[in-house]
């Protein structure tokens, strides 16, 4: 009987059910009629058996197939431990480079550079493992990454170099002949910045394609980018008033804290420096008095100072609390006079005489012969004084600061000759004495002052923002006509307050002054401390008592409503809101944004008095739970004080700073902006 044909498909499916057939229907098959291959069903005409590789060879395959396998998946786990490597390594390097940048703009060369050599180890310990990424496009990136790395870690360590070598040798730099020095460091220092923001912005690139641009990494980024383009911005600005070509001048004004004003001390003198080619070319010490002879102004000036003084001029122009607002108007004053018409000022620099007496031990005692004079950082401030007040030159016609200008040269070279070490003390000296308030600056370039006013060395006074919670405070003494007294005059504030059920911060203030210049020889420290004292309050805030004040009346040494006198529209913006509140004896203002209530506020030697005064902030806290609230006290340039400050939560609520309902705080050092942030947390 003939045999029918075999069905090819049930063939198929046949194998998949009973695979141990397949072998035996296949050879049979294959041995009548032909086999079995991928391609379908193939006639045996010659009749030749399908060819199996043999054993040796199909282990070989398995094993090679093994192989790769375990290669893929060897490669995959070194990804993914590669991973968990690189994310610490990129996290460590990122937390180094930030504290890095943080040291170099505070001056701590050093600290920055161990930070730098820290990326450098990190980075050699990942860069070898980065090469096997080249085989995957994708992965590519890193191994160029780690590179920019390595390049911006070397671009850091030239950037802190040329910091280390500005803030050692700037200053000689600053004095020299030529003065090319800083001005080439200050162009590869620009250079860098603009290499550091390219390589910077490509890292942020490649890191967004790994999704490891957190929310942190990417605000800090933003940040880091803004401060690097106000960097350059900033060298542009140095050098512009260093070389541009033409000469220009920066006013220094010396500030004498032991007859305050609101800008700080009184300008008894000033020196001007003329600037260019890179360097200080002329520096030129005067009275602030001898601009005023040479000048034919008519200003009335502020209704405090018209007992003292007929017009408002140069000497009393400090007299705003931000230190912007009392510069400007000093330079205007200056560049109205006669010996500076057509001359530009470029900004003012004010210090005070405690800068001069943490510089004196750095270089030394200043022997001043022809005066009779050995001047230290004890007694510099008193000797000087005391020349000015009484000494020879107090002459008509004299210039009774002549000694300035003998001093000035002498401070000059000293510091020119420091070793290294006292130049790195004299660079942390100035950044302290910064901080304090004790020195301040102003440039009418605005990149410049942008650039002092972030890191707080402008004298401004703090700008409310919109929907701000917190709470604001200012004192602000003048001394009108009380001799040098505040020298010895020692001022403690105590502020208490509390926030009450409907969220208006109820504030009680003490400020305590005491004179102990009784006992002092001149007449100068000897004298009552006539103080007109401001205490600025947010916007709105209502004065409800005041005690503690004294009496004053203030005759006017010109009729002003007949005489011929311009009245200054900066002072008028602020006298004009003047409100006077007859049950304190205090004028009310509006200035700075803020409400200020100013009064007499006078202490006898030997005496001490408070002026008490309770107030409400009208603007409502919400209180919730993680509600911030936040207290910001701006110091007055010159005055030291010893600070006390407790605030209550409203009902309900703790302090998550304190764990209880009062949170307290004390100082004996104010820097120039004290902030302090808290949280309110529910019972």
């Amino acid at each position: 009987m003939k045999k029918q044909p075999i069905n090819n498909v049930r063939y198929v499916v046949k194998d998949v059910y009973h695979p141990r057939e397949r072998g035996r229907k296949l050879r049979k098959s294959t041995k009548s009629s032909g086999y079995f291959s991928r391609a379908g069903w193939v006639p045996n005409k010659f009749n030749i058996k399908p060819r199996r590789l043999p054993f040796g060879v199909r282990r070989v395959a398995a094993f090679g197939a093994l192989a790769i396998f375990l290669a893929v998946f060897a490669y995959g786990g070194y990804l993914w431990s590669y991973k968990d490597d690189g994310m610490r390594s990129i996290s460590n390097i990122y937390e180094n480079f930030k504290s890095a940048a943080e040291n170099m703009v505070l001056l701590n060369t050093d600290a920055a550079r161990e930070f730098l050599e820290n990326i450098e180890i990190e980075v050699k310990g990942i860069d070898g493992r980065t090469k096997l990424l080249n085989a995957a496009p994708v992965l590519s990136e890193v191994p160029r990454a780690v590179g920019n790395i390595a390049e911006l870690t070397t671009l850091m360590n030239l950037l802190n170099s040329d910091v280390e070598s500005l803030k050692t040798n700037g200053f000689n730099m600053l004095f020299s002949e030529t003065g090319q020095g800083i001005t080439s460091i200050l162009k590869n220092t620009q250079a860098n910045i603009v290499k550091i923001e390219n390589l910077v912005r490509e890292l942020k690139n490649a890191a967004s394609k790994f999704g490891l641009a957190s929310t942190t990494i990417a605000g800090d980024y933003l940040a880091l980018d803004v401060s690097l383009t106000r960097g350059s911005d900033f060298i542009n600005g140095i050098l512009n008033l260093l070389d541009s070509g033409e000469d220009k001048r920066l006013i220094v004004f010396f500030e004498n804290p032991s007859e305050i004003r609101p800008g700080g001390g009184f300008l008894g003198s000033y020196a001007e420096l003329v600037l260019g080619g890179g360097r200080v070319k002329q520096i030129n010490v005067n009275d602030v008095y001898y601009p005023v002879r040479f000048s034919d102004f008519k200003i009335v000036p502020p209704k405090q100072l018209q007992a003292i003084v007929g017009s408002w001029n140069t000497q009393d122009a400090n007299w705003f609390f931000d230190f912007a607002m009392s510069a400007e108007k000093t330079l205007d004053f200056l560049e109205a006079s006669d010996i500076y018409e057509g001359k530009h000022m470029a900004g003012a620099v004010a210090i005070n005489v405690k800068v001069i007496e943490d510089i004196l031990p750095l270089i030394g005692e200043i022997e001043v012969p022809e005066y009779g004079l050995t001047l230290t950082s004890k007694n510099f401030l008193r000797e000087v004084q005391e020349e000015v007040e009484v000494g020879r030159d107090k002459k008509p016609g004299q210039n009774p600061k002549k000694i300035l200008n003998i001093i000035t040269p002498i401070l000059m070279e000293r510091l020119s000759n420091l070793d290294d070490n006292d130049k790195l003390q004299l660079a942390q000296i100035f950044a302290k004495r910064a901080i304090n308030k004790d020195i301040k600056f102003y440039f009418r370039d605005k990149t410049l002052q942008d650039f002092a006013e972030e890191y707080l060395v402008a004298g401004r006074v703090f700008k409310i923002p919109t929907g701000f919670s917190g709470d604001y405070l200012a004192v602000v003494n003048a001394n009108v006509a009380g001799g040098k007294t505040d020298v010895f005059v020692r001022q403690s504030i105590d502020l208490t307050s509390h926030i009450d059920s409907a969220g208006a911060v109820v504030n009680k203030l003490s400020i305590e002054r005491a004179h102990e210049g009784y006992g002092e020889r001149e007449w100068w420290y000897r004298a009552t401390n006539q103080n007109y004292i401001k205490v600025f309050a947010p916007t709105g805030a209502k004065l409800e008592s005041l005690s503690g004040n004294t009496s004053k009346n203030v005759t006017p040494l010109v009729d002003y409503s007949i005489a011929d006198y311009k009245v200054d529209e900066d002072l008028s913006y602020v006298e004009d809101t003047r409100r006077f509140l007859t049950e304190f004896e205090t004028s009310e203002f509006k200035e700075l944004g803020k409400t200020s209530w100013g009064t007499w506020f006078s202490v006898q030697a030997g005496a001490e008095r408070t002026l008490e005064l309770q107030y409400v902030n009208p603007k409502r806290v919400r209180a919730y739970d993680g509600a911030k609230y936040i207290f910001v006290l701006d110091k007055q340039s010159g005055v030291e004080s010893e600070f006390k400050y407790s605030i209550a939560t409203p009902e309900g609520f703790v302090w998550a700073e304190s764990g209880t309902s009062i949170f307290e705080y004390s100082t004996r050092e104010i820097p120039a902006r004290l902030t302090i942030e808290l949280t309110l947390r529910e019972e």
